[in-house]
């Protein structure tokens, strides 16, 4: 059976058998080049490792009559997150937001994407500096540890204040969310924002009609896990006096944690 040469490659071929017509034998010789020239063999073999494994684990959805079953470390979603050019937000992406806590949660909190203004002093932002030091203080208060929350958002892209995604971005980044929440299965999950609420709840109710009560997101037919909306950090940033409903949203969700 004949052997397909990838697109790429074909295209490639075909550039330098036009150079060849036109006289061009040779290239001149750059530090880039030798660079890429020495590096390019190693760096293909990692990533082919890289792909190989996630191809032997990747995570499998297992449909059933009325349940739906995602297997996969958190690790291997991230790795998928880092690498993704599923829409095209990835061009525009300044670092991937993958999010942070524990294995063994109580809680996943939601927020809808990072938004920078300029590159983080950190990696590991998930709504931002400030906005996190509120999230952390917040999860003290309701007297969490860091190792049994789970922060995230909806778009896994940290992109430009000036960059709005748009619908198609959410609904193509949000299976990485889905898989998270499954593979995590917290006790409670706390949606901050309009972004993150409406798009586990699939609503369209202004976040001020959803907060201050508990909505059911459907793991599977068989699982429920109690949500509760309320406002982002970054909200209550330029909006302080809507962290009282804030916090009780926070007391409610402190509440049916210590009733489990």
């Amino acid at each position: 059976m004949k052997q397909q040469i990838h697109p790429k490659l074909k295209q490639l071929q075909n550039l330098l058998k036009y150079h060849e017509l036109l006289g061009i034998d040779s290239y001149p010789a750059s530090a880039d080049i030798s660079f890429f020239l020495e590096k390019a063999p190693s760096l293909l073999a990692e990533k082919a490792t890289i792909r190989s494994k996630i191809a032997e684990s990747t995570p499998k959805v297992v449909d059933t009559p009325g349940t739906k079953m995602v297997t996969g470390s958190m690790e291997e979603i991230c790795v998928e997150v880092r690498e993704c050019r599923s829409c095209a937000l990835c061009k525009q992406r300044i670092l991937p937001v993958c999010g942070a806590g524990g294995e063994q949660i109580k809680l996943m909190i939601v927020g809808g994407w990072l938004a920078l203004s300029s590159s983080p002093e950190s990696s590991s932002v998930i709504f931002g500096t400030a906005e996190d030091t509120m999230v952390f203080r917040m999860l003290q208060a309701i007297h969490l540890s860091a190792n049994e929350a789970f922060i995230t958002n909806v778009i896994k892209c940290g992109i430009d204040t000036k960059v709005q995604p748009q619908k198609v971005h959410i609904d193509t980044c949000i299976s990485y969310l889905e898989r998270q929440i499954a593979r995590l299965s917290p006790a409670v999950i706390c949606t901050m924002g309009t972004v993150a609420t409406r798009a586990l709840l699939k609503v369209k109710q202004p976040l001020s009609q959803l907060r201050g009560k508990f909505h059911d997101y459907h793991l599977d037919d068989q699982k429920k896990i109690p949500l509760m909306p309320t406002y982002h950090p970054s909200f209550l940033l330029s909006n302080p006096e809507m962290k009282k409903p804030t916090w009780e949203d926070l007391q409610l969700v402190e509440k049916a944690l210590q009733s489990l």
